[in-house]
């Protein structure tokens, strides 16, 4: 069984897509490292839409078949 995907974005526009959808029934492949999170598979134009409706505070790129929400810009020391 495949465990379930935990978003770490801390800020969500309502429920997460991703966690939502994370299933292991589904081709998608969910990666996060520390607040960015990588989706590699087949991901249509609803679901970068749904993503960036979902994560309105994160930039949100897709390339190809990988699509990243791109951690927050930390501050300057």
């Amino acid at each position: 069984m495949t465990p379930r995907f935990i978003c770490p974005v801390p800020e969500h526009l309502g429920a997460c897509v991703l966690e939502t959808g994370a299933t292991g029934q589904n081709e998608l492949r969910l990666d996060s490292v520390d607040f960015a999170v990588v989706v590699r598979g087949a991901v249509t134009a609803a679901l970068l839409t749904a993503v960036r409706d979902c994560h309105p505070t994160r930039y949100v790129t897709l390339d190809d078949d990988t699509l990243v929400i791109w951690p927050a810009a930390r501050p300057a020391d």
